[in-house]
């Protein structure tokens, strides 16, 4: 997946491929049922941002201890 924008480097070294858009916003539908509307208006930061937050929200869930 793409690096963070986060980071201290900024958005200079960012990149997001195609097949990381699609699979960002394959897994905002599944993970917290937005719809595709929904998708297309969220700027980049907000979209990688929630992106992570699935991301984190499932590797807490299904996490074996």
């Amino acid at each position: 997946m793409a690096t963070s924008p986060s980071s201290s480097a900024g958005f200079a070294q960012f990149k997001l491929e195609p097949d990381d858009i699609r699979g960002i916003a394959a897994l905002l539908a599944r993970w917290f049922r937005f719809q595709p509307s929904e998708i297309e208006e969220l700027d980049v930061v907000r979209f990688v941002e929630w992106g992570e937050d699935a991301g984190e929200q499932i590797r807490r869930e299904y996490k074996s201890d």
